[in-house]
């Protein structure tokens, strides 16, 4: 699962540090020594008979009398230079998962809705150094309900509005040091009466940082 792209776990109960992909593999021996078996496949269906279920693979059918399906989800990327590479050297998806490495650093945080409200405000909590949201949009477009916006705002949360993502700048020891922005203008109204943005006759900025939610 994501545990694996963790280089650092630090918050589980009785383990004082561990990489991910070290802990995924004792859960794995774990299960293994309690009796469970493992099979490498790809499932191709699902098939109902009655009492029995039926998990269709290309090379063999496994019967059995109930299914859990458990498959995992993805990080939904920014797509920026440097993103994945950056992974795990400051570039996190998880402020829960991460946050006590967030103490004493500027982190930014992209993105207008209620998960980056939440991302920001449990980053000022576990006692970043500087947190700030940066958002395409005006904060009135924002997603996030009024109340998370402003509930960041009073804890210290700072909102740079009507900047584009652009890239994750690195320094020379390969960690998170900055992201840079462009600045956007107002544009074209929907129907709906939501405005569009363009980009700014403005240069691209960059906020220093060594974490990028």
């Amino acid at each position: 699962g994501q545990i694996t792209s963790s280089p650092n776990v630090e918050n589980y109960p009785g383990i004082a540090s561990v990489s991910g992909s070290e802990f995924s593999m004792n859960l794995l021996d774990q299960a293994m020594k309690l009796g469970a078996e493992t099979q490498m496949a790809q499932v191709t269906g699902i098939r109902d008979e009655g009492e029995v279920k039926v998990i269709v693979t290309p090379e063999k059918e496994y019967p059995c009398r109930s299914i859990v399906l458990a498959t995992g989800v993805t990080h939904r990327h920014l797509g920026v230079p440097n993103e994945e590479r950056l992974t795990g050297a400051g570039v996190s998806y998880c402020a829960t998962c991460d946050g006590m490495f967030f103490r004493g650093k500027e982190v930014a945080v992209v993105g207008g809705g209620n998960v980056a409200m939440d991302c920001a405000r449990s980053a000022i909590r576990c006692h970043a150094k500087e947190v700030t949201v940066i958002y395409r949009r005006r904060q009135i477009d924002m997603t996030a309900l009024p109340s998370e916006i402003q509930g960041a705002i009073e804890e210290g949360v700072e909102l740079l509005t009507l900047n584009a993502p652009v890239k994750i700048n690195a320094d020379a020891e390969g960690n998170v040091c900055g992201f840079v922005a462009q600045p956007q203008i107002i544009s074209v109204y929907d129907k709906q009466g939501k405005p569009s943005v363009t980009v700014a006759n403005k240069p691209e900025i960059e906020v220093p940082c060594e974490v990028v939610l």
